[in-house]
């Protein structure tokens, strides 16, 4: 009995799957073990279903495996339980991940870099989630991929503007930044610059999502602000604490920024998550 637990495949796969017949024939224990790790592909086997498959000891597998990795024919998974995942599939999910976030980057030089979870669901949805962040993750440590938030970008991708096109954002975010705590929609910013900015409404959204993606813009709910005004609230907020009181409620929040409620609401409760405030009932403790 050479495989057990043989898969399914087609009649044009019968002569490379006589060759892996063949191999295991002819292979030792530990040999065979490394060819059902060669055998599972990207999805990886757990020391479980090598011993299933291998009829191999726990202890010879563990050993197989500690050989394997050293040599860098496979790579363990920390998954539960882990896998083994054989070095060259491994290489090629690193490849193909690559291949993508560039093609990605050519359709859309302005953006930042892709979504994590659109990378994951394009090449990494029917495996198991470990592979995804382990790859991800030999990636990163290489210098070929780099992180930020949730995207994902090759480390040689840069986003290059025309002079017009920086001048159209500098524009753009000079507007959020005299508009203060009293937020102006993208449209209202692209009507209010006019034949300024000189651009189509589309890469306006991509220069405003730029400058969120950098921290210049933040977004609250559906508001924008520009960060600078963020922090001039903040400075407001500890002046308040030390003049008037440790804590605040809707309407002296409202009196001290000259906000409506409706965007008193939203910056209170960002202020929350940035741990600026503490909602104590119907007010909130500055921090």
């Amino acid at each position: 009995m050479l495989d057990p637990m043989p898969q399914k495949h087609r009649a044009r796969e019968a002569v490379p799957k006589i060759e892996t017949l063949e191999r295991l024939a002819a292979a030792d224990e530990p040999g065979r073990i490394g060819i059902f790790v060669d055998m599972a592909g990207e999805y990886g086997i757990s020391d479980a279903e090598l011993a299933a498959r291998s009829g191999a000891s726990n202890e010879i597998i563990a050993r197989v495996g500690e050989d394997m990795t050293r040599q860098r024919r496979a790579v363990i998974i920390p998954c539960n339980p882990p896998r083994f995942l054989a070095k060259a599939f491994f290489d090629d999910l690193l490849k193909k991940t690559r291949t993508l976030i560039r093609e990605y980057h050519q359709k859309a030089p302005l953006d930042a870099g892709m979504a994590r979870e659109e990378v994951r669901e394009r090449l990494f949805a029917r495996l198991n989630p470990e592979i995804f962040r382990a790859v991800i993750s030999h990636g990163i440590s290489r210098g070929e991929i780099v992180t930020e938030k949730d995207l994902l970008r090759l480390s040689t991708h840069r986003i290059e503007l025309s002079p017009q096109e920086q001048a159209a954002k500098n524009h753009l975010a000079e507007l959020y930044a005299r508009a203060a705590l009293r937020p102006i929609s993208l449209d209202e910013a692209i009507t209010q610059a006019g034949p300024q900015l000189g651009i189509d409404s589309q890469r306006a959204q991509r220069f405003a999502q730029m400058l969120i993606n950098s921290g210049e813009l933040v977004r609250i709910a559906d508001l924008v602000f520009h960060q600078s005004a963020i922090e001039e609230l903040k400075g407001a907020l500890r002046r308040f604490k030390i003049e008037h009181s440790p804590r605040i409620d809707v309407g002296a929040f409202k009196e001290l920024t000259g906000v409506s409620r409706k965007y008193a609401i939203p910056l209170l409760e960002y202020l929350d998550r940035q741990r600026v405030t503490r909602r104590v009932g119907d007010a909130r403790e500055i921090l």
